[in-house]
């Protein structure tokens, strides 16, 4: 659903849209993180992904202060592509995730986990990992180049 709304966005959006999106994409990490909390005794990888997961959700929730705070004062179209980006990275990573647990959930098991043989496959959720860290990267590089423009913006409204 994030996804539509972000390509129906596109170029010449405002940032209380770009705020909106990033409140849905908070919803489906939060869905996530809930299902993997909810799993008691979790192999370590497992646990280890619900803190991927909780620090993402952290970082995103950075990058929509951020947005509502410059939402007065910045004009976002010189970063609006990245800001996108970031939007489109962080909801393609939640979407992953959700559709896996997801897939798991209609089994009616909570073990799940145990399908992936963890303790053989540690790699099992590491393109899961690799996704997160491009969209929080990226959500970085736009939460600089706003906050770099944010003081002289504000300077500039607020004279004096």
């Amino acid at each position: 659903m994030a996804e539509a709304a972000i390509a129906a966005v596109g170029l010449g959006a405002s940032v209380i849209s770009f705020v909106g999106i990033t409140g849905q994409i908070l919803q489906g990490c939060q869905f996530v993180c809930d299902y993997i909390d909810d799993i008691k005794d979790a192999p370590k990888e497992l646990q280890q992904m619900l803190l991927e997961l909780k620090n993402f959700e952290a970082g995103l929730r950075s990058f929509q202060t951020t947005l509502d705070n410059a939402k007065e004062c910045v004009d976002v179209k010189s970063v609006e592509k990245q800001i996108c980006r970031a939007l489109n990275l962080s909801n393609a990573a939640i979407q992953d995730l959700r559709a896996l647990v997801e897939k798991h959930a209609h089994n009616g098991k909570r073990d799940w986990w145990k399908n992936f043989k963890v303790a053989k496959k540690k790699n099992a959720f590491i393109k899961y990992r690799e996704r997160l860290d491009k969209a929080k990267l990226e959500m970085i590089f736009v939460q600089l180049n706003i906050n770099t423009y944010f003081p002289y913006a504000r300077m500039l409204i607020n004279p004096g």
